[in-house]
């Protein structure tokens, strides 16, 4: 079954849950465990810069969750992404996913701006014209398999993103970028 959601306009705060024990939050996500479930989904013009503890955004799950299945298509756009520990998370299931004009800052996590976790194949994933900066540890984070187009986003720095030869925000191996 195929199902359409827009997410758009929120200010999504989660902060006055940090320090809750064992606590797993997600300001936005969209996710699915129906191996026959299709979702495609809009995440636009929300305000989630007030943190907390978990992600900002996320698409797909994890298997801690269960077992993901099904597919998960989003468009990710405009929003304001800071002080969670992930800025954007993308887990199992997530396929085709666009991450263009948001500002993600100071995420806190060690692999915390934008985070792809592993066994998410990344072919069908971009991240273009993004300020991607002042995270506290990776700016983009793939842990997936393929390479992964990060072309024309800010890194914090003029020179690029640093984990290659720039001084802005870091970056893992396996992807393409340019610096801007």
């Amino acid at each position: 079954s195929s199902r359409t959601v827009t997410i758009s306009g929120n200010t999504i705060s989660a902060l006055g849950l940090a320090g809750q024990a064992n606590l797993v939050v997600a300001g936005i996500n969209v996710a699915t465990w129906d191996d026959d479930a299709h979702i495609t989904a809009t995440i636009e013009n929300n305000d989630l810069t007030g943190g907390g503890p978990g992600n900002g955004i996320e698409t797909g799950s994890s298997e801690e969750f269960g077992n993901p299945a099904g597919e998960v298509d989003a468009t990710i756009s405009d929003n304001e992404v800071s002080g969670w520990q992930h800025g954007i998370w993308l887990g199992l299931c997530s396929n085709t996913v666009t991450i263009t004009g948001n500002t993600i800052t100071n995420n806190v996590e060690a692999d915390s701006g934008i985070h792809i976790d592993a066994d998410v194949d990344v072919s069908n994933i971009q991240a273009h014209c993004n300020n991607i900066e002042g995270n506290a540890g990776y700016g983009v984070y793939n842990g997936g398999t393929g390479v992964l187009d990060a072309t024309n986003n800010w890194w914090g720095d003029v020179s690029g993103p640093s984990g290659s030869y720039g001084t802005g925000d870091k970056v893992i191996a396996f992807f393409y970028f340019c610096p801007r």
